[in-house]
């Protein structure tokens, strides 16, 4: 499938093993685009700071804001996401891409902003997206996505393979799919029944339809 999510199970567990995928694909020469955390966050900036890094090379965007030492609220700056959001799409819209790679599904994307529209608009082209999903918006993924969302486990090996395999099935033979490290036909979709049909995604120009 064309939609691929990533578990996480707690704050910034999926930042340095997406940021390794990414390194490995690129140095293979796949395009990417899409926003990564950046590492090397402090425990002690909490857990609504946070920069994105926007893919291939940048800028760097604040995506929070200073409330102050003793605040509870979150800090992040709608605006500043939403500018962020707006350059990536913008460069998918202008730049050759063969895969998009987003740090995570979060409260925007649940409340209908954010990436949402980005990857409705990249799986009808049938450009495949990588994202992660915390278990706390797990169930308004499921809704934005239905059945289209392949999950896998936590391994770098196996995300690119899975890329590679579906690159193959896309017949650019230029790219192997690993016989080391095989992708199984039959993976665990979001919603945790079983898929065989790792191809084309189908459908998707009414999925993104009923996305919006």
């Amino acid at each position: 499938m064309a939609l691929a999510t990533v578990p996480i199970k707690k704050n910034g567990s999926t930042d340095q093993l997406f940021a390794d995928v990414v390194a490995k694909l690129s140095a293979d020469g796949i395009k990417i685009l899409g926003a990564l955390r950046t590492l090397g966050h402090s425990s002690d900036r909490g857990r609504c700071n946070s920069d994105l890094c926007l893919l291939p090379n940048g800028p760097v965007v604040k995506i929070t804001q200073k409330l102050g030492a003793g605040s509870t609220a979150c800090r992040m700056d709608a605006g500043a996401f939403e500018e962020a959001v707006g350059l990536v799409t913008t460069r998918f819209a202008t730049e050759r891409a063969d895969l998009i790679v987003v740090n995570k599904f979060g409260f925007r994307e649940a409340e209908g902003h954010g990436f949402r529209m980005l990857i409705a608009d990249a799986i009808e082209l049938g450009v495949p997206v990588l994202i992660g999903i915390p278990g706390v918006y797990r169930n308004a993924f499921g809704q934005f996505a239905g059945e289209m969302a392949t999950e896998l486990p936590s391994e770098k090996d196996v995300i690119v393979n899975w890329y590679k395999q579906y690159r193959a099935e896309l017949f650019l033979p230029n790219l192997m799919v690993s016989s080391e490290i095989p992708f199984s036909a039959s993976v665990p979709n979001i919603d945790g029944r079983s898929e065989t049909d790792n191809g084309l995604v189908r459908g998707a120009s009414s999925w993104k339809r009923n996305k919006r």
